[in-house]
């Protein structure tokens, strides 16, 4: 796991909008889902040794390096899978995987409601405003992002 997910990991604890505990998401319900749904992919996954039991793993298969809940200014809440990617061409690597009929089913099968890749560098956490800067960007974007039909988004920061 990176430095950078950890580091967006404890921010997203601190600020209370980590949405990793809740009660519908198990390591048990992701791996029978991926089972289920992405069969090829779960299974190249294996013959490649994946440890399957170790959930940073299974998160890492489906690209979500986080997984945060966000209200909208009319009070709703939203559950976002959020990849983090230190260069625009990772990021849309990411972009075109999360478009493929596959993800977009096992993201609403875990009721994730927008996924999105950060776009981001050390020189980000450097900032001494990085903190507050993010969260704000994040609630920017979950009001831009319920105006909008489009539930994949890259984001630059």
């Amino acid at each position: 796991m990176s430095l950078q997910t950890l580091r967006f990991r404890q921010l997203a604890k601190e600020v209370k909008i980590s949405d990793f505990s809740a009660e519908d998401i198990r390591w048990d319900r992701l791996v029978l889902m991926m089972a289920n749904n992405l069969t090829p992919y779960f299974l190249n996954a294996l013959s490649y040794g994946t440890d399957l039991s170790n959930l940073n793993e299974v998160w890492k298969l489906l690209g979500i390096d986080s997984l945060i809940r966000l209200e909208d200014q009319k009070g709703n809440f939203f559950r976002i899978g959020i990849a983090l990617r230190k260069s625009d061409n990772k990021a849309y690597s990411a972009m075109q995987i999360a478009r493929k009929p596959q993800m977009s089913n096992i993201r609403s099968l875990l009721k994730i409601d927008y996924y999105w890749v950060l776009v981001t560098s050390d020189r980000f956490f450097a900032r001494e405003d990085w903190q507050d800067y993010l969260v704000g960007k994040l609630y920017e974007e979950i009001d831009l992002a319920t105006k909008s039909n489009s539930r994949c988004k890259l984001i630059s920061l």
